[in-house]
């Protein structure tokens, strides 16, 4: 094999897409995309749902498409795309290890759709949302919240009545009593149509509570 058989080879692939071709894939990309941040919109059970994260599923999956039109069959741009991704680093940390999975779902759907395996693509997300779906109604009930309050001359009863009326389900973890005031634990699952910030609006019209904290990621109660 020659210097010009080898060059031959390292740029083989390198004439471009088609237009019609590339909106195509990327069409299908943000379709699939849409499909993704709606079941991690449906599964969410945060306490203030972040908009900006299903953003960037879509746009992960839709760059990583592009990409993979870029490179497609292409040696030579394959290993240049390698060398500088590796130079970009990640510092953002990731508090629920669930948005790592839809990252990786979305990179995994861009690269399908980015080479035009559309079939798999669609196949693949719709398997893959309907197992979220499932396993999360199902096998998790949502909105599970670790309810923190803390005030001066709190009536424990009060703060009782006041949280099983507002909760669908709730469990007293800790209650601390000190000099410079009183502090509550409470495990609670949220009822169908509350959301948690009108829980912590109604919790904190309680005579005596200074501060209401909602917490994701409690044990279920």
């Amino acid at each position: 094999m020659n210097k010009f058989e080898v060059f031959s080879m390292l740029t083989g692939g390198a004439e471009s897409i088609a237009f019609s071709t590339a909106m195509t894939n990327l069409a299908m990309t943000a379709l699939i995309a849409l499909f993704i941040w709606l079941v991690y919109k449906l599964t969410y059970s945060g306490v203030a749902y972040n908009r900006a994260f299903g953003m960037s599923i879509v746009m992960t999956a839709m760059v990583t498409a592009i990409i993979m039109m870029v490179i497609q069959s292409n040696l030579a741009l394959s290993l240049g795309m390698v060398g500088a991704l590796s130079i970009i680093r990640f510092r953002s940390a990731v508090k629920d290890p669930r948005d790592i999975s839809y990252i990786f779902w979305s990179v995994a759907m861009g690269l399908a759709a980015g080479t035009g395996i559309h079939l798999l693509a669609i196949c693949g997300s719709l398997a893959l949302g309907v197992f979220v779906l499932v396993f999360t109604l199902l096998g998790h009930p949502r909105h599970s919240l670790m309810l923190i309050l803390k005030g001066r001359g709190l009536d424990a009863e009060a703060v009782r009545d006041q949280v099983a009326r507002l909760t669908g389900r709730a469990r007293l973890r800790m209650q601390n009593i000190a000099p410079n005031g009183t502090e509550f634990i409470y495990d609670i699952r949220l009822k169908k149509d509350v959301s948690g910030e009108a829980v912590a609006k109604a919790l904190s019209g309680i005579a005596g509570v200074e501060t209401v904290h909602l917490v994701a990621g409690s044990e279920e109660p």
